[in-house]
């Protein structure tokens, strides 16, 4: 009789595993934006990301609500040591998306200073307060029409 393959073996044997400070590359398929994905199996039906997968096969379950953030920035890594449980927003200001660069160097996508006098705080159910720059509301408002009379607003 032959025995199944556990989603353990099945990960490790996709990974090529070189020194402990280097990058092991997930070597089977991979997402759009370069994360390994494995099946959780047959009767499961799921495809999970591989740097999850050994996040939990070497140190247990993700704290929830945490995502796992690669230290060294290469989304096909699966080193364990390259990986750390972060919460989603340290997992983007760390990323290097153009939009956080700018939100970190106090400047809104369109180039306006994100001073006192230019910002407005709104509620977000999800992410909480969020800072964003006055103009460009300002402007959005002006060109949307209006809600109830159809016309635009002046």
């Amino acid at each position: 009789m032959r025995r199944k393959s556990t989603l353990a073996d099945r990960t490790w044997a996709k990974i090529d595993k070189r020194g402990p400070d280097d990058c092991w590359e997930w070597t089977a398929s991979r997402n759009p934006q370069g994360y390994g994905k494995i099946g959780e199996g047959p009767a499961a039906g799921r495809t999970l990301y591989a740097h999850r997968v050994v996040w939990e096969l070497t140190h247990g379950a993700i704290p929830s609500g945490y995502v796992i953030d690669h230290l060294c920035r290469n989304t096909s890594c699966c080193n364990p040591s390259h990986l750390e449980p972060v919460p989603p927003r340290v997992n983007s200001l760390r990323g290097d998306i153009p939009n956080v660069f700018l939100h970190l160097a106090g400047i809104c996508k369109n180039g306006h200073e994100l001073a006192d006098d230019n910002i407005y705080v709104v509620h977000d159910s999800k992410r909480g307060l969020l800072r964003r720059c006055l103009r460009c509301h300002i402007a959005r408002e002006k060109s949307r029409p209006a809600r109830r009379s159809g016309q635009h607003v002046d």
